[in-house]
């Protein structure tokens, strides 16, 4: 996987919207009733403390390479205070602090912005040493890979009928596949939609319907 993943860019420039890493361990329930939802809540922590581990070295690499004094820069570039004497280290050492401080901190921008700095100052190996980071952060980022959410299907139609016939909708099984994907799509687009919480008028919800949306709680947490 990673060597066509890389490849790609270099190829093509770091257009990456058509690169992502897909997993299906720990989300796919079809047919393994061990995929609890406390499963798939631990699936996804791990895949951000690997992805988190896997950037943070990646940065701590990157700062030893990137070693350029100011006085050798042209003005303008640095992006730091002025008595920090080795800018571009001082801006990999900031990404690093995000990283282990801020959970809605993605590197990807500030790489692209450390790229075009590096260029504007005459560093030769800029594409040789922030090109694989900038890969890194753009197709893995802190979520590693896309987790595949998978039930049965007709486990999936049992939960969806009884959550609109808690709102008083007829079972939309009895329609066809365009009937189904309209009402689907309609109810969606509601302040509800079909159920507000994890439980339905202050009732438990059934075991079965539960069992269903339990991974769809955890990804909404």
């Amino acid at each position: 996987m990673g060597a066509n993943l890389v490849a790609g860019p270099r190829r093509r420039g770091l257009e990456l919207a058509d690169a992502v890493a897909d997993r299906w361990m720990g989300g796919d329930r079809d047919g393994n009733p061990h995929v609890t939802p406390t499963v798939t809540r631990e699936t996804l922590r791990r895949h951000r403390q690997e992805a988190d581990r896997g950037l943070r070295e990646t940065l701590v690499g990157l700062f030893a390479v990137v070693s350029q004094h100011r006085r050798l820069m042209p003005d303008g570039l640095t992006g730091v205070a002025e008595d920090v004497e080795e800018p571009f280290r001082a801006r990999v050492e900031g990404m690093v602090r995000a990283l282990r401080e801020d959970p809605a901190f993605e590197p990807a921008q500030g790489l692209a912005a450390l790229s075009s700095s590096l260029s504007a100052a005459g560093q030769a190996r800029t594409k040789t040493l922030l090109r694989p980071a900038q890969v890194q952060a753009l197709v893995l980022g802190r979520h590693l890979a896309r987790l595949d959410i998978r039930e049965h299907s007709a486990r999936i139609g049992e939960a969806v009928a009884f959550l609109f016939a808690q709102i008083g909708m007829r079972d939309h099984r009895a329609l066809d596949e365009a009937g189904r994907r309209e009402r689907l799509c309609a109810e969606l687009t509601t302040s509800r939609p079909m159920l507000g919480g994890r439980h339905h008028g202050g009732r438990d919800l059934p075991d079965d319907v539960a069992a269903v949306l339990g991974p769809y709680f955890v990804l909404r947490d």
